[in-house]
């Protein structure tokens, strides 16, 4: 039986997705042959889902996807950290300012179209459908969709999200585990204008977050019990909104209104306990979930799609089988030590914001304030959280 066959096949429109597709075709000058499949290529994703993207991703963005890009972003000129204690005016416990955007804070709403868009310009072939299966033989592997076609490749990439089918069809397995914390996120409109700033107070239960929207309008990320959660919602949103106002602290004045939400979310930890499996690669929120503390996992996964991309076109270039072992060893090379470290680290870092012994709201404060004095050691933070340290892969 002849099936339409590619070089590479990307599951999963998302960002993480489409920036592979992209990058595979435009690095490669065309020479592979990629199909993105996804199974709503048109859909729009909700506002409320934003992401605040490093200085590495959201370069490499630009460069591939166009400067246009840059009407869509908030830039972060500044970020705030400080635990309950914090009573404004006085100075965060720990904050990180530039003269240039530290971070870009960007609606999937207005990202995925984009990218599906400028993976389509660059010969990338979309194709309407939900992978069900894939099956390999020693030479391919075949990808099963839902309306009953069949395609073949050398290689799968599985950007398919946090219930990834192909991770699960390749028997990958992965560690979890559930927080007890739901996240409700918002967008509110505010009193005072927020000057980029992005604000990060950690709670006994959780960080309450803000990010900084175009206008007087900021992104909220609310990390509660799960229980405390379900209650929140279900209130009056006035009485909400004065709920909100005395988190954030009265930091950009009276919260005004919900643009749009809020929205919950449960908050869990997953991570693939093998990145590879045979002729299939995992990226993304199929790889990994993380908790949202520190906003690092759309960042994780543009580093997946990077780091692939420039692995697979390494061995194209070299007339190896994109789905041969070696592939799939360099990439999990590549990728292991950073996705797993952190991940282990937020996943720590949660237990050290969840203790309860008398002593350590004092012990988070002190820990923010001496960071914040420690400039090397604040410089190698902000190098980090920008993608930009070590070998990384938006080179």
């Amino acid at each position: 039986m002849q099936y339409m066959k590619y070089d590479v096949i990307v599951v999963g429109g998302g960002v993480v997705g489409s920036l592979a597709a992209l990058m595979l075709s435009i690095r490669s000058r065309g020479a592979l042959r990629v199909a993105l499949i996804d199974a709503a290529h048109y859909r729009k994703p909700s506002r409320l889902r934003t992401s605040a993207l490093a200085t590495g991703p959201w370069e490499l963005l630009q460069d591939l996807a166009g400067k246009d890009l840059e009407r869509y972003q908030t830039p972060i000129r500044s970020m705030e950290i400080s635990t309950s204690q914090w009573s404004p005016p006085s100075p965060p416990d720990l904050a990180f300012a530039s003269g240039k955007s530290l971070a870009a804070v960007v609606s999937h709403a207005d990202l995925e179209p984009h990218l599906i868009g400028a993976a389509r310009q660059a010969g990338v072939e979309l194709i309407t459908g939900e992978a069900i299966n894939f099956w390999t033989d020693q030479s391919c592997a075949f990808l099963c969709l839902d309306q009953g076609v069949t395609l073949q490749t050398s290689l799968l990439v599985a950007a398919d999200g946090e219930g990834s089918r192909l991770r699960i069809a390749s028997g990958i397995q992965s560690i979890e585990r559930d927080y007890g914390r739901t996240a409700l996120v918002a967008t509110l409109c505010h009193e005072e204008p927020h000057h980029g700033a992005a604000l990060q107070i950690f709670y006994k239960p959780g960080p309450f977050a803000l990010l900084p929207l175009q206008g007087s309008r900021s992104s909220m990320v609310w990390v509660e019990t799960t229980k405390r959660a379900e209650e929140l919602v279900s209130l009056p949103r006035k009485d909400l909104l004065l709920l909100v106002q005395e988190k954030s602290k009265g930091r950009f004045g009276s919260i005004i209104a919900f643009e749009e939400g809020p929205f919950s979310f449960p908050l869990k930890h997953r991570h693939a306990i093998s990145l590879t499996s045979r002729r299939i690669l995992l990226a993304g929120d199929a790889l990994r979930r993380i908790h949202p503390l520190a906003g690092q996992g759309l960042n994780l996964g543009l580093r997946d799609a990077a780091a692939l991309a420039r692995c697979v076109i390494e061995y194209a270039s070299l007339g190896v089988d994109l789905g041969a072992l070696d592939v799939m060893r360099e990439y999990a090379r590549l990728r292991q030590a950073d996705s797993v470290l952190n991940s282990v680290f937020l996943d720590g870092f949660f237990d050290f914001l969840d203790l309860n012994s008398p002593g350590t709201e004092f012990a988070r404060s002190a820990a923010l304030r001496l960071v914040d004095r420690l400039t090397p050691l604040k410089d190698y933070f902000a190098l980090e959280a920008g993608g930009l340290g070590g070998n990384h892969p938006f080179l």
